[in-house]
């Protein structure tokens, strides 16, 4: 029987780090894996309970106890705030006294995202400019005012002190709706982010909308397959830590297709016809007052973020929905809010 390997997750009730976790539980050898889950809510953590998954109720904010959750396990999977400098800081030195309490380097997989090599297209236009996972040397050279950067830096600089290996994962547009048993008992999440805040954007003005004229192109990829690519990047680096490109050369992009914000607002817009809740399906700009109200202020939903998945691909990870796939739930994206 193989040994039991501990696991210290963080945004286990999110839709990401829900929909990995609902999938470790239901595999063949999930009881040789011990997960412990840092929970914010009280309620979602006992009932976390009645899955077999141990929990801790606190927050990213609760450094310490970060810390000293990362000092106790075999691997950490962080699947919540990717820009949480401070607690990324805390399962670093959390690594640290593990090493140095068992000379074993703890497998750290860091959840970031695809805007860490967004453009300031602002919607106006597409690039070229295709990112590999496999280009270490271009990713090493991002400004660090790039969106993710700082927390990324700081991962890496964890594996090259020695004491930890780090697997950064990238995901791009996330899209597919929840069904998994942790979202159906109301734990985790079961939407993602851009298609329902566009189709609410757009049912709250009576017309699709974009950043600029939505000529952004974006990767894009369906969360099944997603948890798909985090799973066999768990499962090699248990093999092997130092057969599976970490540290500087690990970062692995969830792409399986790219998507332009006009196709995606376009569609939302054809489902607002359809659904009489508008006459024109052409998306029209969003103003300045509908960014600020909608998206935070910030032009960031109008930037190219084109990428392809060299090494996440070497894992064995084949991703094979398309952007027609994931266009083809945007009605029902619509009818849920209307």
């Amino acid at each position: 029987m193989a040994a039991t390997k501990t696991i210290f997750m963080t945004g286990a009730t999110g839709y990401i780090g829900g929909a990995v976790l609902a999938s470790l539980l239901e595999r063949p050898d999930a009881q040789t894996f011990k997960i412990k889950a840092l929970v914010r809510d009280a309620e979602k953590a006992k009932k976390l309970k009645e899955f077999g998954v141990e929990t801790v109720v606190g927050s990213l904010d609760d450094v310490d106890l970060v810390e000293q959750e990362a000092s106790e396990v075999d691997i950490v999977m962080a699947m919540a705030d990717a820009d949480h400098v401070a607690s990324c800081q805390a399962i670093l030195r959390g690594t640290k006294k593990h090493f140095e309490q068992t000379g074993v380097r703890t497998i750290y997989i860091h959840t970031s995202g695809m805007m860490t090599v967004a453009d300031n297209a602002r919607g106006l236009h597409a690039n070229d400019a295709v990112w590999d996972d496999a280009d270490a040397d271009g990713l090493a050279a991002l400004p660090f005012t790039q969106m993710h950067r700082p927390v990324d830096v700081t991962v890496v600089a964890g594996d090259v002190a020695g004491y930890v290996y780090t697997y950064i994962v990238l995901p791009g547009v996330l899209w597919g709706h929840a069904e998994h048993a942790l979202a159906t008992a109301g734990i985790a999440h079961r939407d993602s982010i851009v298609l329902p805040l566009f189709s609410k954007i757009a049912v709250a003005r009576g017309r699709a909308g974009a950043v600029g004229a939505g000529a952004n192109i974006h990767a894009c990829i369906e969360l099944g397959e997603q948890v798909d690519m985090y799973l066999r990047l768990l499962d090699a680096a248990l093999r092997d830590p130092t057969a599976v490109p970490h540290g500087r050369e690990g970062y692995y992009f969830g792409v399986s297709d790219e998507v332009s914000y006009y196709q995606i607002t376009r569609a939302i817009g054809e489902a607002m016809v359809k659904l009489g809740r508008a006459r024109d399906p052409a998306p029209a700009p969003l103003t300045k007052e509908e960014i600020d109200k909608y998206l935070w202020g910030t032009e960031l939903l109008g930037a190219n973020a084109r990428c392809k998945a060299t090494t996440a691909k070497a894992l064995g990870w084949k991703p094979s929905k398309t952007t027609n796939d994931m266009l083809g739930t945007v009605e029902r994206e619509v009818k849920a809010l209307i």
